[in-house]
């Protein structure tokens, strides 16, 4: 099983997820913790939840706006 890029909570908050949104991603978890659903299952549930967070809303979009940024505060 390959482990998911992003998966951590620092990377929802950047990308923008609200509580809600993470209230059902944990409910997704449970669905297939509680063999209620099999991974299969919900892995397309979170494909499509992730699509909606596809642009970083806290952080820089490319190294250069980084870098623009930086030379503002100097």
């Amino acid at each position: 099983m390959r482990t998911p890029r992003g998966s951590g909570s620092a990377s929802k908050i950047r990308r923008g997820f609200r509580r809600g949104d993470i209230e059902y991603l944990c409910d997704l978890m449970v669905d297939v913790i509680k063999g209620r659903r099999k991974p299969g299952e919900v892995r397309e549930d979170v494909i499509a939840l992730r699509r909606e967070f596809d642009k970083i809303e806290y952080g820089f979009q490319s190294v250069e706006e980084a870098l623009k940024h930086i030379q503002r505060l100097l």
